[in-house]
């Protein structure tokens, strides 16, 4: 009891991650780097909130295996601290450039990993960090323990400027909440390295990540509220992973024609019923693509990961769909397209727009 006491404040901490974890989980698309690293970097911080009272529960006892269980949660806990770091910087640096190849060229943050583990092998032999005493089995600190905070604190300070030095990439919710996420670790491990046993090294990321997630992950819209088809949030997203991995792919543009007329007549709600129903139909149509998506009004791209050839059967499959809805506007409803295969040393951004530019030619020939 005089444990759960003590450590109350690390098990509500585990307590809210476990919910943030499984709120998320399901949420969570291969696509979507920045979640994913968002993902690891909760499951990185529960584990050092477990860790933590093992190295105060452990301290002193005398039982068999007591000194390698000190020893061991310590070692793991001053090894997390530089890998969750590495994580906060890789998230905010994946969220301002949205490129894991430059990530994966800088080892996704994790030098001063690499680094405060070579101490960790040199305090085996010599207790720089810190050290477990063989007699009694209790926890002292190093001469040099400041090394590893310094380190931690010089990769703070690099994601500070890089949140500061690229400011115009993001919108200024977004830079506040990155700013958050530098002072809130920071400010905890300064006031835990004072006083010990006030645990706000951890639970103090545990907040930021809280903010994160409200501010940054659930706000981004992975799907639209409508149509529920992906939002032109995921698509760039989707695009941007797989034209860093490699992968063959194409765009159809879609557009539906005379969609304004519709909504002049009948208003925007039977307009929003008549998006909400082509989503559906296109979910039909394409159901071998993953990525379906309403990207702006009566706007739509599907990105055909292969079965290029089979691209005129897709769209005469979707208007025999319109030919049987239930909706009998739909019936007589036309839409224009584009189809853009991604070449090599193409971006997204010129992707898009070959695209946009062949849609607008077929709108132009089929109203003329």
């Amino acid at each position: 009891m005089d444990y759960l006491l003590q450590f109350q404040i690390n098990l509500f901490a585990l307590a809210s991650l476990s919910v943030l974890f499984y709120t998320i989980h399901k949420k969570t698309q291969k696509f979507n780097y920045a979640r994913q690293l968002f993902m690891y970097l909760i499951i990185l911080t529960a584990l050092a909130l477990i860790i933590e009272p093992m190295t105060w529960i452990f301290d002193g006892e005398m039982f068999i295996g007591a000194y390698f269980l000190e020893y061991a949660t310590n070692f793991l806990l001053v090894l997390l601290a530089p890998m969750i770091a590495g994580l906060i910087i890789s998230y905010v640096d994946f969220k301002l450039f949205s490129s894991k190849k430059r990530l994966q060229k800088r080892f996704h943050y994790q030098q001063a990993t690499v680094f405060t583990l070579v101490l960790l092998i040199i305090n085996f032999f010599t207790p720089i960090l810190f050290g477990v005493s063989t007699v009694n089995n209790h926890y002292h600190t190093g001469d040099y323990r400041w090394i590893s905070y310094l380190i931690i604190f010089v990769f703070y300070l690099y994601m500070l400027y890089m949140i500061l030095s690229n400011r115009h990439k993001t919108n200024r919710i977004t830079k506040h909440i990155f700013l958050l996420f530098f002072f809130l670790p920071v400010l905890g491990m300064i006031v835990q390295g004072f006083e010990s046993k006030l645990y706000l090294a951890w639970t103090s990321i545990v907040i930021s990540l809280y903010m994160v997630y409200i501010f940054l992950e659930s706000s981004t819209g992975d799907v639209d509220y409508l149509t529920k088809l992906y939002t032109r949030y995921s698509y760039r997203m989707y695009v941007r992973h797989i034209i860093e991995e490699q992968q063959p792919f194409g765009i159809l543009f879609i557009d539906l024609n005379g969609f304004k007329a519709i909504n002049d007549q009948y208003g925007h709600q039977f307009g929003d019923e008549i998006l909400t129903e082509f989503g559906i139909i296109l979910k039909k149509a394409f159901h071998q693509h993953k990525m379906i998506s309403r990207i702006g009004g009566d706007e739509f791209i599907v990105v055909l990961e292969g079965h290029e050839d089979l691209l005129d059967k897709h769209i005469k499959t979707t208007y025999e769909l319109l030919k049987h809805s239930h909706l009998n506007i739909m019936k007589d409803l036309k839409f224009s397209y584009g189809y853009q295969k991604h070449e090599p040393m193409m971006t997204s951004d010129v992707l898009f727009a070959k695209a946009d530019e062949k849609m607008y030619i077929h709108k132009s020939a089929s109203t003329t």
